[in-house]
């Protein structure tokens, strides 16, 4: 009896410890995980704070992003409280003579906007672009909404995109912007390029008469300048593009309201834009250069004012000539004996008529600037465009493009990029896009 007693005792002693054991290795083990998962975070925060900081990190499978080749690794971001707060993601865009730049960008989960990128020098063939440029780049699109293209001023296109020729172009850089304000105060401009007799590339921004108050596409991407639809940055990115795809502003179809159907995502009043876009043209057919422009709006200022634009606090850092001739209504007006108006005059013609001098000696822009005859386009001899937007059945058909295969009507931010190098500009913004294009379909954004 003793005998079974003390067995018993033994054995229910025997699972205790047991059962302590495996408590001791349970909890053990718990703290062990706990500590392996503290170490991995703390190695995500390392890794992801510059590009999205967060309280907890947690990696996506790889099913989730497998039709990206660019990608191979997606982690999602969780706030304090545990609530989703954005994505990085790990990728590397491979570009036109096959180098290598691996980033890592951060979007927001709601807001869709960039947070940071990184770039992770780990390349076998890295692409010719520092981390200064991609800095840059960083700091024009940082906090604002994804998806990414270039500003029209470094905005080029591939001639055998062209739809359509203009015939009698002079190469060269061509210039023209309104003399007198609108109600905002704000002077339309548009600079454009002319090469093989191709318009190569076009902006289209305005300054304001107000030099405290920032350009119009600078305040558009800030949210100090709006406008209905998408930012007037990225409209006018939209239009500037369709132009170099079909030259001619008349195949813009601009109707009687200023308005276009035929344009993705532009539904601004796109008549400042044609009008000086057909200015630009004429100076090229004319050899008018940029210079010689800028060279008469500062005749006719000094004449005026007894003083340079320079001296009266007029030019930009650019050398861009801010002023309104508000007080001057019928300076580029051509009068008969009576002091009626009887037709315009170009800037050239007002320049010769005040200081003797103009860049084109005051000729061929008596009544206007001349109308180009466009190949494969109908020669037309206004300045509209087709009747109230109409493209008859016969003539070109504008098709939908895109950035990175991003249609132009979700492009949300419009940037200038690395000055004089669009291509390397183009890898980051690719990198950028390339997130968005993933982050689209993961989340079912814009469903």
């Amino acid at each position: 009896m003793l005998e079974g007693k003390l067995i018993r005792k033994t054995t229910l002693e025997a699972l205790m410890l047991v059962a302590l054991s495996v408590a001791v290795l349970i909890f053990g083990a718990f703290l062990s995980s706990d500590e392996e998962s503290k170490r991995v975070q703390r190695n995500y925060a390392e890794r992801f704070g510059d590009v999205l900081p967060a309280d907890r990190y947690e990696e996506l499978p790889s099913e989730a992003f497998s039709s990206y080749e660019e990608i191979s690794h997606v982690y999602e971001a969780f706030d304090e409280e545990g609530n989703p707060y954005g994505f990085v993601i790990d990728l590397t865009v491979t570009t036109k003579d096959y180098t290598q730049l691996h980033l890592l960008t951060g979007i927001t989960y709601d807001g869709a906007e960039l947070t940071g990128i990184k770039h992770i020098a780990d390349e076998e063939f890295p692409a010719s672009i520092t981390d200064e440029e991609i800095d840059l780049i960083a700091g024009q699109c940082l906090f604002s909404q994804v998806p990414v293209a270039l500003n029209g001023n470094d905005m080029a296109i591939d001639p055998e995109q062209v739809t359509s020729t203009i015939y009698g172009l002079n190469d060269g850089v061509y210039y023209a912007q309104k003399l007198y304000a609108d109600n905002s105060g704000y002077l339309d401009f548009v600079e454009m390029e002319v090469r093989d007799g191709l318009i190569v590339s076009v902006q289209w921004d305005a300054f304001n008469v107000d030099r405290t108050t920032k350009n119009k596409r600078e305040a558009s991407l800030t949210g100090a300048y709006s406008v209905s639809g998408e930012l007037w940055a990225t409209q006018a990115y939209n239009l500037c593009h369709k132009l170099l795809l079909v030259q001619d502003p008349a195949e813009l179809a601009m109707k009687s309201d200023g308005t276009t159907d035929i344009v993705d995502g532009v539904t601004i009043n796109i008549r400042p834009f044609t009008e000086l876009v057909q200015e630009c043209i004429g100076y090229s057919m004319q050899g008018y250069t940029k210079d010689m422009y800028l060279e008469d709006l500062s005749g006719v200022i000094t004449y005026l004012f007894g003083g340079t634009p320079e001296e009266l606090g007029l030019t930009t850092s650019d050398g861009y000539i801010v002023y309104s001739f508000d007080d001057y209504p019928n300076l580029f007006k051509e009068l008969d004996e009576d002091g009626n108006v009887i037709g315009d005059l170009t800037l050239a013609q007002t320049a010769m008529s005040l200081t003797g001098q103009g860049g084109d000696d005051g000729e061929g822009y008596v009544e206007g600037i001349e109308t180009p005859v466009s190949g494969n386009i109908v020669q037309r001899d206004d300045n509209e465009g087709y009747e109230d937007g109409i493209i008859p059945d016969n003539d070109i058909k504008i098709s939908s493009e895109s950035v990175d295969g991003i249609p132009f009507s979700e492009i949300r931010t419009s940037i200038d990029g690395i000055p004089g190098a669009s291509q390397r500009s183009e890898y980051v913004i690719s990198g950028i896009n390339i997130s968005y294009k993933f982050l689209k379909e993961y989340l079912n954004w814009m469903a």
